[in-house]
């Protein structure tokens, strides 16, 4: 699947802002300079972790999800995060990191040797 067009992806928001509560369900994800990447619908998901966001991300814009780093304004939120917990309309910011997040003891190690 090829990631969606800014275009299609701010027309699925400005249809979604005329309906009330609409918003509620869905999850939209920015690259580092505020442009979007996605928009979630998370009305029929199952799990609402991060994680699903993640996985369905790493789909949309072929970014593997432990590369991913996704922010609520500045906070980092962890993969286990409820994103229901979250401010709505939710808006996050999707940070793509050049290593998989948490092996930093596994580099400093393989580096010593």
């Amino acid at each position: 699947p090829h990631p969606p067009c800014a275009a299609h992806v701010h027309e699925l928001a400005s249809m979604a802002e005329g309906s009330e509560g609409i918003l509620e369900h869905f999850v939209t994800v920015l690259d580092a300079d505020g442009n979007p990447l996605s928009i979630v619908n998370m009305r029929s998901v199952t799990s609402g972790h991060l994680l699903f966001i993640k996985k369905y991300i790493e789909k949309e814009v072929q970014v593997p999800f432990f590369k991913q780093r996704l922010l609520l304004s500045t906070a980092i939120l962890g993969d286990d995060h409820d994103w229901e917990s979250l401010p709505k309309p939710l808006t996050l910011t999707l940070r793509r990191l050049d290593y998989a997040q948490g092996m930093e003891e596994a580099f400093r190690e393989a580096a010593r040797t």
